[in-house]
């Protein structure tokens, strides 16, 4: 009788023993598919209150489309150059002009190539056109009065000075200049009140 008593508490044991294990495994398995969708809700919500660079994956659902028609609406296939996980900035690099343009014409900022020489076209990828030196985008004569208006020595930008280096050079020389007229304006202010405060 005893005997029959610890089969049946060892079976018992077992079956609660397999119970805990497939519990287990449930909640395991659970887990794994529920992780994932929490983690993409949190990065959309991040890229889309832009803390975070959206990727196209992200831009297509934002557009109820599928990856491959809202590449395919600016000019691109998905293909190892550009996919699902490929950042914003990068999709854009690998844009024509005139796809880039409609990819930002909602927002401003597009590109008009006729302020460019004939190097620049519709057709010229946006990385290209960035990489492009400035004296080809721009055209000699257009290179020489950018460079004499803002100041820019031959030094700090040559013939080969990219397109992307040059807008910045002229950024900086502006920066500049409005830096030292508010530094002036400050110096007139403060030399105007010291004068107007009577001797003792």
């Amino acid at each position: 009788m005893k005997r029959s008593t610890n089969n049946a508490s060892g079976s018992n044991s077992m079956l609660t023993l397999i119970s805990v294990v497939i519990i287990v495994a449930f909640v395991i398995a659970s887990a794994l598919l529920v992780i994932p969708h929490v983690q993409q809700r949190m990065t959309d919500k991040a890229m889309r209150n832009g803390e975070q660079e959206p990727n196209v994956a992200f831009l297509a659902k934002e557009q109820n489309m599928s990856v491959e028609d809202f590449l395919a609406q600016y000019g691109l296939t998905v293909g190892d150059t550009v996919n699902a996980d490929t950042l914003a900035s990068e999709m854009v690099q690998n844009m024509t002009i005139g796809n880039y343009n409609k990819y930002v014409g909602e927002q401003g900022g597009t590109i008009d190539v006729s302020q460019f020489s004939d190097a620049v076209t519709e057709d010229t990828l946006y990385k290209d056109f960035v990489s492009m030196p400035a004296k080809k985008a721009l055209g000699d004569e257009a290179f020489a009065t950018a460079k004499q208006t803002y100041g820019l020595a031959d030094d700090a930008v040559t013939d080969e000075t990219s397109l992307q280096d040059f807008e910045k050079a002229v950024a900086d020389a502006v920066n500049a200049k409005q830096q030292a007229a508010s530094a002036e304006g400050q110096n007139a202010q403060t030399t105007g009140a010291a004068q107007e405060t009577p001797a003792k």
